[in-house]
C-alpha cells in the first residue's frame, strides 16, 4: 500500500446568501438560518472558511471570511435579522463578488471560492445576471442556487433560475418544496461541496487519490468518510468500493467528519 504523507485538502472559501425578503415568513427565516448552521457545521472539520450575507432590495454582509469564529458562528447566525423587502438575488450576488471574495475580507489565495444562494421565489432584477454571473465566473467563484417553494414552476422563473446558475444547471440547482424540507438536500450539496474541495487520502490502497462521494461500501451509500470496519475515517476514491477495492484514510486536520 502507497504511504503519502505531505498530502493536504484544498481549502474552499464558501459564502451562503440567505434570501432576506419579505416573501419569506419569519418560521422559515429560521429554517433557513438552521440549514445553514447545519451545512457549516458538517463542513467544519475541512479547510474551509464560511462568510455570511443576506439580500432582498439591499444586501447585508452579517459575517466576512476574517470575521468568522469556528466555535461562535452558530450565534452569529441566529443573531441575523430578516431585512424585508422585494428578491433581488442579481444584485446580492454582484455584492458578493465585489466586497468578500477578497483577501481585505479575509478570503483565501488559492482557496476553491464558493457562493450558495437561497431564493424562494421569482426575482425582480433578472437583467442583472449577465453582467454579475459572468463576473462571478471571472473570479472563478463557483455558484449553487437552493431554490425553495412552488414559485419555479412558470417558464419566466425557470428562465431566471436557469441564468442565475452555472451549466450545467442540474449540478448546481437544489429544488425543495418548502422551507421544512431544506434538510432532506442537505447531505447532496455537502456532497458537492467536498467533491470541489478534492479530500486527498493517505495509506492503503489509494496513493493519495481524492475521495469520491457518494460511494457503494458493503451495499450502502456513504456521503463522507466512515469508520466502518476502520479505525481512521476512510473513504472510496472510487464510486463504488465493493466493486474496485480503492480507498485511503481521509486527510483531515480540523477533526473527523462521518456519515453513511
Amino acid at each position: 500500500m502507497a504511504v503519502i504523507t505531505s498530502t493536504v485538502e484544498v481549502p474552499a472559501d464558501i459564502v451562503f446568501l440567505l434570501d432576506g425578503s419579505t416573501s419569506v415568513k419569519a418560521d422559515q427565516f429560521i429554517l433557513m438560518k438552521e440549514f445553514v448552521k447545519n451545512v457549516t457545521r458538517s463542513l467544519l472539520p475541512y479547510d474551509t472558511l464560511f462568510a455570511f450575507a443576506q439580500y432582498s432590495h439591499q444586501m447585508t454582509i452579517h459575517v466576512n471570511f476574517n470575521q468568522f469564529n469556528r466555535k461562535g458562528f452558530e450565534k452569529r447566525v441566529d443573531s441575523i435579522v430578516q431585512r424585508q423587502g422585494g428578491t433581488y438575488p442579481g444584485y446580492g450576488v454582484g455584492q458578493v463578488v465585489k466586497y468578500m471574495f477578497h483577501s481585505f475580507a479575509g478570503a483565501r489565495p488559492g482557496a476553491k471560492r464558493i457562493l450558495i444562494i437561497i431564493t424562494d421565489g421569482q426575482t425582480y432584477d433578472s437583467s442583472k445576471y449577465p453582467r454579475v454571473t459572468a463576473e462571478a465566473d471571472g473570479q472563478k467563484i463557483t455558484r449553487y442556487a437552493i431554490v425553495v417553494g412552488s414559485a419555479w414552476t412558470s417558464q419566466t422563473a425557470r428562465n431566471q433560475l436557469n441564468a442565475i446558475a452555472p451549466k450545467p444547471e442540474s449540478d448546481h440547482v437544489f429544488e425543495v418544496d418548502n422551507f421544512d424540507a431544506l434538510n432532506n438536500i442537505r447531505k447532496a450539496l455537502e456532497n458537492k461541496l467536498l467533491n470541489i474541495q478534492g479530500i486527498p487520502t493517505v495509506n492503503r490502497d489509494a496513493g493519495g487519490a481524492a475521495c469520491v462521494f457518494p460511494f457503494v461500501y458493503l451495499g450502502t451509500l456513504h456521503w463522507t468518510c466512515t469508520t466502518i470496519n476502520h479505525n481512521k475515517p476512510w473513504c472510496s476514491t472510487t464510486g463504488n468500493f465493493d466493486q474496485d477495492g480503492q480507498g485511503g484514510e481521509c486527510c483531515i486536520e480540523a477533526g473527523e467528519h462521518l456519515g453513511v
